[in-house]
């Protein structure tokens, strides 16, 4: 490594060795981070080493509270958990007589301002003050029986954790003794401010690591590609590249909107690393994609919630009853996945458009039939047995566990055994069943449907994260988390910066008055914050390694586009000077023949007769 992205690595080395704790803003760079420290003392011949001390802000504050509690330097209240806030936000919405479709959705949003009124230290008069266009002092209103309902019933909330550990500075004692260095935050808000001149007083010793700036020694380029999937393909083959002309060399891929280019990026990548013309979904890989899965996406978690709507409702969707039946998860799946499909068919040609949960039992139980499933009749049955014992109304911790038992009666997910990513998906799946149970707290009794709707609500909130190598050679993340590729790699590709995107607009909250925001010096709530912030992370991620590429896509959906003003001024490059791999690959030489077509999905074979 060389540049600003090493001498900030040699710094944080430094202070991890001697004992401190490296607090960073987020999870993405927290790995990052503990990743080049395993890198490098492995490739100093150690067996074993220390593991460094590295925690996001928010593992800090909630590490602070457990001790302080644990001491008895803190009252022993109860310091809410993010789904019982917004639970709690939600009730609060209700009784002020909100009317909207998404009341959780919004209830998401109003906890978020909460949160950044608290941080910045906006007073309750100045948070209280319309945004333009919102309903006079509704956000105070809300923000004021929040509170109160916190107070009455012994709460806490996490947007406040900062200021009660700052004025019980002898809660801070067992943390003295490390030294903080805070890396990668934008700002520091006056709530973080005030707890760390606190830290300070008690003894405690903090700095802040600056982001890398421009550094000799770097190579900068910018590239234009045809179009967002070429620039994916361009990316990818630069990494074939630097991996082969380099084999021990770690990359680094920043992608704006992850989330929604996930796959594509992905796809790229297999089509340029792996040699397998066909990869199952639990090939390893020489990459990690630095962002979690949605939750949703699991098909284990979509088996869980139509088993639940089978059991709440007592029917469902053909097409859901249809994938359930197709499900691997679901108790003797192995032995009758033959007949489960035969029965699909079954109920498919009858034509229901919501098979109940006794008539397909019915089906599965039918004798002398191709389709005849015993062990899906029986879990099925016993689920149904379940069911029929359940109240017309009891709190959402009693339909957690209620809801647990229902997937236990139905085998879920016992079809067959889990590979390590289901592994993570059901792990995630108990931990959304934990949080519905954390929602009890002082609401009325719910209908089992309602609990299954929040719960749905719950499991949309929540992500997970397939394992994978834990030191990969090629690293994805996000543009959001980008200040990750910062630490500890020996080339580094930002996709997607064109004049449009970056910098992006400033996005204030509508809860919140901007200006009040602007005063106590918060940066999204102004361009000009958003563009400094913005031109700070560029700054770093051109000084990130030896080696760093910014491209955009010249054309998107809605017409062409210039690369940012914040990369003009890099030396712009051409494909052919980039060095990237030039080998077609699999799906490439598969398509040069005459008449062959690459399908994206292959249909499973027909289900024989009878």
């Amino acid at each position: 490594m060389v540049g600003g992205a090493g001498m900030v690595w040699t710094e944080l080395a430094a202070r991890i060795e001697a004992g401190g704790t490296v607090l960073v803003p987020g999870r993405a760079i927290a790995r990052r981070i503990v990743a080049t420290w395993d890198r490098t003392k492995a490739g100093e011949g150690r067996a074993a080493w220390e593991s460094p001390s590295v925690l996001t802000w928010d593992a800090w504050l909630e590490r602070l509270w457990e001790e302080g509690v644990i001491a008895g330097t803190l009252e022993p209240v109860h310091l809410l958990a993010r789904e019982q806030e917004l639970a709690l936000w939600t009730q609060v919405l209700r009784e002020d007589g909100v009317a909207v479709a998404d009341v959780q959705g919004l209830a998401a949003r109003v906890a978020e301002a909460y949160g950044l009124a608290r941080e910045w230290g906006l007073s309750d008069a100045a948070a209280a003050e319309a945004a333009p266009g919102a309903e006079p002092h509704a956000f105070g209103r809300w923000m004021a029986r929040f509170d109160e309902a916190c107070e009455a019933r012994g709460h806490l909330p996490r947007a406040r954790l900062p200021d009660v550990l700052s004025a019980h500075p002898e809660a801070l004692e067992p943390a003295v003794g490390s030294p903080l260095f805070l890396y990668a935050f934008d700002a520091i808000a006056p709530a973080r401010c005030r707890l760390l001149d606190a830290f300070e007083r008690r003894g405690g010793r903090w700095e802040e690591i600056r982001l890398p700036g421009s550094a000799a020694g770097v190579r900068v380029a910018r590239v234009a590609a045809r179009d967002p999937r070429d620039e994916a393909r361009l990316a990818a083959r630069w990494v074939r590249a630097r991996l082969e002309a380099r084999p021990g060399a770690r990359l680094g891929l920043v992608v704006p909107d992850l989330g929604a280019r996930r796959r594509e990026v992905v796809r790229a990548l297999d089509e340029m690393l792996l040699t397998a013309p066909c990869p199952g979904p639990d090939a390893p890989r020489p990459y990690l994609v630095e962002r979690p899965l949605p939750l949703t996406e699991s098909p284990l978690v979509r088996t869980a919630l139509t088993v639940l709507t089978l059991a709440v409702e007592r029917d469902a969707p053909l097409e859901r009853v249809s994938s359930l039946l197709r499900s691997p998860y679901l108790e003797g799946w192995e032995e009758e996945a033959r007949g489960r499909a035969r029965l699909d068919c079954a109920l498919r040609r009858a034509r229901q458009r919501r098979p109940s949960l006794d008539a397909v039992v019915r089906s599965a139980s039918e004798p002398g039939k191709g389709w005849r499933c015993p062990r899906l009749a029986a879990v099925l049955a016993a689920l149904a047995s379940e069911v029929a014992a359940w109240p017309e109304a009891d709190a959402p911790g009693e339909w957690a566990r209620r809801f647990a038992r229902a997937l236990e009666r139905a085998g879920w997910p016992r079809g067959r055994r889990l590979d390590a990513g289901e592994r993570a998906a059901a792990e995630a799946w108990h931990d959304a069943l934990t949080a519905l149970g954390r929602r009890s707290d002082g609401e009325e009794p719910v209908t089992p449907a309602t609990a299954l709707e929040t719960l749905h609500e719950v499991v949309r909130a929540r992500a997970f994260e397939p394992p994978a190598l834990r030191v990969a050679p090629v690293i994805v993340v996000d543009l959001a988390d980008a200040l990750a590729a910062t630490v500890g790699l020996d080339g580094v590709w930002v996709m997607g910066l064109d004049e449009v995107r970056w910098p992006p607009e400033a996005r204030p909250t509508p809860f919140l008055p901007a200006a009040a925001l602007r005063e106590a010096g918060c940066p999204e709530a102004s361009d000009e914050g958003t563009r400094e912030r913005a031109r700070r992370i560029t700054e770093a991620l051109a000084a990130a390694a030896p080696e760093v590429v910014f491209s955009h896509a010249a054309m998107v959906e809605d017409g062409e586009r210039g690369p940012s003003p914040l990369i003009a001024r890099h030396r712009e490059v051409r494909r052919d000077e980039l060095g990237v791999w030039e080998e077609p690959t699999f799906a490439e030489r598969l398509a040069e023949v005459g008449g062959t077509v690459v399908a994206d999905d292959v249909p499973p074979p027909p289900v024989p007769a009878g």
